[in-house]
């Protein structure tokens, strides 16, 4: 890898996922808008949004694939992701209905597959060994770009009117600042509902700034591809590839025992594990993201530029929580630390319950606290996976799509209950998580214990793929593990 490439990828490769932070997690300062954009319902809403995780699960499978397969051209790949995502973040808050914004998801959560997948080898394959610092950028990147989201929004959101009554002509005719309220005056003789507002929703700007960034971004992965990769350089790569290749790539990666050095039973147990670690760390993250507004405006009425900075003041801890993570672990073994933050959001969901739901002041400091707590849940539980077993780039991708899942069916079951139960089912569901989480992250630390790590006091683990890409040449396939 040529050393001016390293050094341009240092900018690009963080807005990659700063933009995915933009565009994935617009839709939740303008949660409200879109309700009034599609003519959908909160149930209806957020059921749409989960089409970025149906998205992200296809998009990860497909990405894990073809870039085991096309390496050489992963700028290539993000770039055409960045682009499709932008032209569909455009059109976006033009969706005629819910099910139209379900699909402008799926393809928003797909292309996010995708980058993760190529971004993440990207920054591996050009730094290496020195890839720890880079891949952290990314991480905070995602919070930063979350946290940017809201401000920018603010300025284009609908501001609704309060709830009037007047009469006029004989006609009693009432005005509505929320689709929530309606219910409670069906009943009423010869009644007009009309919502009012008293600054109508422009949230069309905000989407096509953000689509117009992506598209400028995704031309530097362009040139990275074209112009900073050599023919020499992808001709020497491609000739390497092949049928053995392909194959030792499908056998090693998905054979749990490659992982678990040969401990098939046990890495089928740590990925199982591990699947509903994400399940739950992910879901909760987001679920969380996409309902703080929600909450504070229908419950304690807070106008929207307060509860978008409270919206924006979560993803400002989920990016301070995990540089805290990133400092905090070189003292604390993973092992230690994965559970204080478990154990973190557990207790912040107590707090929830007990003290949130009727001061906003609890609302404000629990919201901070559960932030700091979540953020560094995904690197640490990647980190502690990688401490038992080898953490291939499928293996990844097997426990991300835990994520996937987790947040189709945490947003799938807030829409219901909260339509349904009434606002407190929020933090109800938040306390849920925690709870959830600290089940599984016990049984991950007693099976882990039980069976101890890759690195064993003196005993280590080592997997040796001899020449991989000399296999390649010599079609001559050797793996083994040795203990020293």
């Amino acid at each position: 890898m040529i050393e001016s490439e390293c050094n341009f990828v240092d900018i690009p490769c963080p807005l990659d996922v700063f933009l995915q932070g933009l565009f994935l997690e617009l839709n939740g300062p303008t949660f409200k808008d879109l309700q009034i954009k599609t003519g959908g319902t909160t149930e209806e809403i957020a059921r749409a949004i989960t089409g970025r995780s149906v998205g992200t699960f296809l998009g990860a499978v497909c990405g894990g694939i073809i870039v085991e397969v096309f390496d050489n051209y992963l700028n290539l790949m993000v770039g055409v992701a960045l682009s499709t995502a932008s032209v569909v973040t455009a059109i976006a808050p033009w969706s005629p209905n819910p099910s139209v914004y379900w699909m402008i998801s799926m393809f928003q959560g797909l292309c996010e597959g995708v980058t993760d997948i190529a971004g993440h080898r990207l920054i591996l394959t050009m730094w290496l060994d020195k890839a720890a610092s880079p891949l952290h950028a990314l991480h905070l990147g995602f919070g930063v770009g979350s946290l940017t989201g809201p401000l920018l929004a603010d300025p284009f959101l609908a501001v609704p009117d309060n709830l009037t009554s007047n009469t006029t002509n004989g006609t009693n005719q009432v005005v509505f600042n929320s689709i929530d309220n309606i219910s409670e005056y069906t009943n009423l003789p010869y009644i007009n509902v009309r919502p009012k507002y008293i600054k109508e929703s422009r949230i069309e700007i905000v989407y096509a700034i953000v689509a117009i960034f992506t598209a400028c971004i995704s031309i530097a992965f362009y040139f990275f591809q074209f112009c900073l990769y050599t023919k020499k350089t992808i001709t020497n790569r491609t000739e390497k590839r092949g049928k053995l290749q392909l194959k030792s790539v499908i056998q090693e990666t998905v054979d749990p025992a490659n992982c678990a050095g040969g401990r098939r039973f046990f890495g089928i147990q740590i990925f199982i594990l591990l699947f509903f670690f994400f399940f739950n760390a992910i879901g909760d993250e987001r679920m969380y993201g996409k309902f703080i507004r929600n909450f504070s405006i229908d419950h304690f009425k807070l106008g929207g530029s307060d509860a978008s900075w409270l919206n924006s003041s979560y993803w400002i801890c989920i990016t301070i929580g995990r540089f805290i993570g990133f400092i905090v672990s070189r003292w604390i073994h993973i092992r230690h630390l994965i559970i204080i933050e478990v154990f973190g959001v557990l207790i912040t969901g107590v707090f929830l319950n007990i003290f949130a739901y009727n001061s906003t002041l609890a609302l404000w400091v629990c919201t901070i606290s559960i932030g700091i707590f979540l953020a560094p849940l995904i690197p640490s539980g990647i980190a502690w996976g990688n401490y038992y077993v080898r953490m291939t780039g499928l293996a990844i991708m097997f426990t991300l799509q835990g994520g996937s899942v987790g947040s189709l069916v945490y947003m799938w079951v807030i829409g219901h209950i909260y339509e349904t139960y009434g606002y407190r089912t929020f933090l109800y569901q938040a306390l849920a998580g925690g709870i959830l989480l600290v089940m599984t992250t016990i049984i991950m630390t007693l099976i882990g214990r039980k069976h101890g790590g890759r690195i064993v006091e003196n005993e280590v683990e080592i997997d040796v793929s001899i020449g991989v890409e000399n296999n390649l040449n010599n079609n001559v396939e050797e793996k083994h593990t040795t203990k020293l």
